[in-house]
């Protein structure tokens, strides 16, 4: 994994934990495991907000933190596709049901091995944005969005020890190691 990636992610994860828990989810069953969802601030004019999700590792025995627990990061390819649609229908702790209205548990989610943060990214992707309108979608600004926190310590983060994987659903992952 790059290291601007790696520092990212812990960057945001450090950040998701202080702030954005999401206490009830309209629709969805109450959830056993911690989730949060909000917005990253990224590029040098700080114009830039990414939107993320961030699904905390669920065991048979209940909430708990590990600093050592793997943390996946989504993904989701183009770029320029939303990480939220494989989300509610693929790995997430959640699926759409038919009426598409309310949610119900997934059996299969991600989550049940490891932390799992969903970024859309760059801005102007799913419910990230631009406050300066510049939007571009290509794979430049995707490794902008996720690198951009190469120069930044991170030894003494929340998730300094952590396994840290990139998933994505196409080459995602590839303009991201870029």
């Amino acid at each position: 994994m790059a290291p601007g990636t790696t520092a990212l992610l812990l960057l945001v994860i450090s950040q998701c934990i202080s702030a954005a828990l999401i206490t009830n989810l309209p629709g969805a069953p109450a959830a056993n495991f911690k989730q949060y969802s909000g917005y990253y601030t990224v590029g040098a004019t700080k114009n830039h907000q990414l939107h993320y999700w961030l699904v905390f590792l669920l065991t048979i025995f209940g909430l708990r933190y590990f600093p050592t627990d793997p943390v996946l990061l989504w993904l989701t390819g183009g770029p320029g596709c939303s990480g939220l649609s494989a989300l509610l229908t693929e790995w997430g702790p959640f699926m759409v049901n038919d009426d598409g209205a309310t949610l119900r548990n997934n059996p299969y989610s991600w989550n049940t091995k490891a932390s799992v943060l969903t970024l859309e990214s760059p801005a102007g992707v799913g419910y990230s944005f631009a406050t300066d309108n510049k939007l571009k979608t290509g794979d430049d600004q995707l490794v902008d969005g996720v690198c951009m926190g190469q120069k930044l310590c991170y030894e003494k983060t929340l998730f300094a020890e952590c396994k840290i994987c990139i998933f994505s659903s196409t080459r995602a992952v590839s303009s991201a190691r870029s």
